[in-house]
């Protein structure tokens, strides 16, 4: 007698993701519906929202409205019955949003609001405030479940109400990102990323820094939490990679030779031998009000010549010009930030 078989609906909407990303150059409109109706077919309401929000991004960096496919995302979350994979769900499609440069974030925060576990809804609140904040927006939301807020009056309701108020991103101090430079070659994450990975998160969680991660062989924010989470002895209570993932700290991203990433800020290229005319200092880069980005490449090459010259600044951490290991080199980095 023959299985029947299954869809697995993760690679299912990983494998549109990859479809999505190669038509954003080919700028077909025809074939980017034919994936949003793909999407649309996933039996897992997760991974529905998730394929709709990734093909929506890479559809409005095609030069389309995907607007109506990031609210058919969100809609669809409304059908994800554990509230905290809802909650995940949620910030991912802010991710993409931000991403894609979308405005209209009202809908995501009002499905954030639908979330009873005040836990989960709060993580979700503070991690889209994040996103929103790097569009300069703002964020309105409230913590207290929809039970609770049925029985209040509207003076309490306003008493307890969370407000977010972000103000521009011109006027604020902006953030610092830990930028990990894959050097390896293959097409599949080696031990070595996922030790690099788990030893960054605490350090970048402890100092309040973001991480990015540069070229790595993996598709989602989701995946390197997972991959952490299970092939090293991270525990579940002290998952820095996780809670950075929910916070909105943690960034999959391409090489930037390719595409200039401004979402993690000027990119600063860490070497023991720096370009005297290109040299900054970490005072510098402490107390400046842009966002930085500092690159470590990660494995014995360092990072490519073609990035250090392409780069506006280089950093030099010990001030002797001496190399360091790059798991050493972050620890200095972290705690000199810090």
């Amino acid at each position: 007698m023959n299985k029947k078989l299954t869809t697995h609906w993760p690679s299912y909407a990983r494998g549109l993701k990859r479809e999505a990303r190669k038509l954003v150059e080919a700028g077909d409109k025809k074939s980017f519906y034919m994936l949003i109706d793909k999407a649309l077919g996933i039996g897992d309401a997760y991974y529905r929202a998730q394929a709709l929000a990734w093909v929506a991004r890479r559809m409005q960096e095609a030069g389309y409205d995907s607007s109506k496919y990031f609210l058919k995302a969100v809609v669809t979350t409304e059908k994800v019955p554990q509230e905290w994979k809802r909650s995940e769900i949620l910030v991912n499609i802010a991710y993409e949003m931000s991403m894609a440069g979308a405005k209209d974030f009202k809908p995501l925060l009002r499905a954030v609001e639908s979330i009873d576990d005040e836990e989960h809804r709060r993580k979700a609140i503070k991690a889209i405030s994040r996103r929103m904040a790097k569009l300069g927006l703002e964020s309105r939301a409230s913590p207290e479940p929809r039970a609770s807020i049925a029985k209040s009056e509207k003076a309490t309701i306003e008493k307890k109400e969370l407000t977010t108020k972000i103000p521009p991103t011109k006027n604020k101090k902006e953030s610092i990102t830990m930028g990990l430079y894959n050097t390896y070659a293959g097409k599949s994450l080696r031990v070595a990323h996922i030790r690099a990975i788990a030893r960054a998160a605490p350090l970048c969680y402890a100092f309040n820094l973001n991480l990015s991660l540069f070229g790595f062989p993996v598709e989602t924010p989701e995946e390197v939490v997972e991959k952490v989470e299970n092939e090293t002895r991270v525990g579940k209570e002290e998952s820095y990679i996780k809670k950075l993932f929910e916070e909105g700290r943690l960034f999959v991203l391409d090489f930037p030779e390719k595409h200039f990433q401004s979402e993690s800020g000027e990119l600063v290229a860490t070497t023991p031998h720096p370009d005297p005319r290109k040299k900054i200092s970490i005072e510098e880069i402490s107390i400046s009000n842009s966002s930085f980005c500092l690159l470590m490449g990660l494995g014995n090459q360092g990072l490519p010549g073609n990035i250090l010259k392409k780069v506006k600044y280089h950093l030099e951490l010990t001030d002797r010009n001496i190399s360091l290991e790059t798991c050493t080199a972050m620890g200095v980095l972290a705690a000199k930030l810090g």
